[in-house]
């Protein structure tokens, strides 16, 4: 990079360090070595099923989640409700438990070994999505990498998510969908 090309005042700037390191650290992955903090991904090709439906009013949210092709007791996830403040780790059974017309919930996801749940209210409708993994030839053939996120606040832990590219024919493979494949509670770390 040649810094004659900028303005004085820019050359010494925090900005300049941070696009200097990228275009280093883009340079060393470009070149087979891994830069700071940088790293890859490792993909494997799975056969997804998605399933997206509508719930207009709590009444057919819950008669949706009790249909769900696996069994609520044994999912685990979290679940943003309308009367609380922050976000609750509970099962799906629990969630059909508590579901009311008094607290309902805005935001959720939950899992099994393979399928998972997601549920978001917006534009006045429950939108529920699930993916299920699938034997191969079924469905959406995408390539899948697993992530780990730090959970709000960082102390709770770790979301374990798989990530499902799709081919895309505009841009080739994007990412799709994800869906949460674990919780690690600070519990689990001291177990």
């Amino acid at each position: 990079m040649t810094d004659h090309l900028l303005p004085a005042d820019l050359a010494q700037t925090d900005l300049l360090q941070a696009y200097q390191q990228c275009r280093a650290d883009l340079q060393s992955l470009s070149d087979g070595r891994q830069g700071s903090g940088a790293g890859w991904a490792t993909f494997t090709a799975r056969q997804l099923q998605v399933v997206q439906t509508i719930a207009p009013d709590p009444a057919t949210l819950a008669s949706q989640l009790a249909t769900v092709p696996f069994d609520p007791a044994t999912g685990f996830g979290w679940t943003l409700w309308q009367s609380e403040r922050g976000v609750q780790a509970c099962s799906l059974a629990t969630l059909l438990a508590d579901l009311s017309a008094q607290s309902v919930p805005l935001d959720g996801e939950f899992a099994t070994a393979t399928a998972s749940l997601a549920l978001q209210y917006r534009t006045g409708a429950w939108h529920l999505t699930q993916l299920i993994e699938v034997a191969p030839g079924e469905d959406v053939a995408v390539l899948a990498c697993d992530q780990a996120y730090l959970a709000r606040p960082p102390a709770a832990g770790h979301l374990q998510y798989r990530v499902y590219w799709a081919q895309d024919s505009n841009h080739g493979y994007r990412p799709r969908w994800s869906r949460l494949l674990h919780l690690e509670a600070q519990a689990d770390k001291a177990a």
